[in-house]
């Protein structure tokens, strides 16, 4: 008998500026249903996809947001002196992310691989693939080089917003088709649910309170960066671990 995936109800917030309607609409939604439409995710959906594939994808993850804790907070410490409030949720953020490593690293090694070994690396020995590479270089640059808005669009929305949707149908399968535990999900519950949710949601509130809709350079700026990152995931991560499958 088939086995039938609880369905996602939709989470992301309808934003009031026209600007930011256009963003989800046009650009962070589209991305979504192109991840939701790849073969790969159809394959761990039906769980075709092999254990090791599964880890190596999830390896490559833990590579790059090992460092999530310090590119949050370095978010903090540039945001606007004045705005406590946001200062706060940024640092509140930096402190959630410290155990998500943790948690990847015990998917990892469900699946048969060495999360640990990524998690402790202080030799450098990790050997990430090419699109680990390009992700931490663009979410360095978000975190430090970019102008304060435009980086936080680019991982507040352009991350934050989207990995919902990415990580919803590989929770299901995990769970159903490859007998991990609760416990061992808990990283897939915290980024395909309510928690990751909310930080997507408020990156899209944080667009509407800080970028003035009449420059359209800022607004050109921050629709770029979040259409950089999603293509960075929905297609770019799906297509290298699915040309890498085995």
């Amino acid at each position: 008998m088939a086995t039938t995936h609880p369905q996602q109800v939709e989470y992301l917030y309808q934003p009031k500026v026209p600007w930011c309607q256009a963003l989800v609409e046009e650009v962070v939604n589209h991305w979504r249903q192109r991840a939701l439409a790849h073969p790969l995710l159809a394959a761990i959906s039906a769980g075709d996809l092999s254990r090791r594939t599964l880890a190596a994808m999830h390896a490559d993850v833990l590579w790059v947001v090992t460092a999530f804790p310090e590119y949050i907070a370095a978010f903090a410490s540039r945001c606007p002196k004045h705005d406590h409030a946001m200062k706060a949720k940024l640092l509140e953020n930096a402190f959630e992310e410290r155990t998500h490593p943790r948690y990847l690293a015990d998917v990892i090694n469900a699946l048969g691989g060495d999360g640990d070994a990524i998690l402790n690396d202080s030799e450098w020995t990790y050997e990430p693939g090419d699109w680990a590479w390009h992700a931490r270089n663009w979410v360095e640059t978000c975190a430090y080089h970019l102008p304060w808005i435009e980086g936080l669009a680019g991982t507040a929305v352009g991350i934050e917003a989207i990995v919902p949707t990415i990580f919803w149908p590989i929770t299901q399968a995990l769970r159903t088709r490859y007998g991990l535990t609760e416990k061992e999900l808990t990283w897939h519950e915290i980024h395909s649910g309510e928690v990751e949710q909310r930080h997507g949601n408020e990156g899209l509130k944080l667009l509407e309170k800080y970028v003035d809709p009449a420059d359209s350079a800022t607004v050109n700026r921050c629709r770029r960066a979040v259409d950089r990152t999603c293509k960075m995931q929905a297609q770019e991560y799906l297509d290298y671990f699915w040309e890498r499958r085995s």
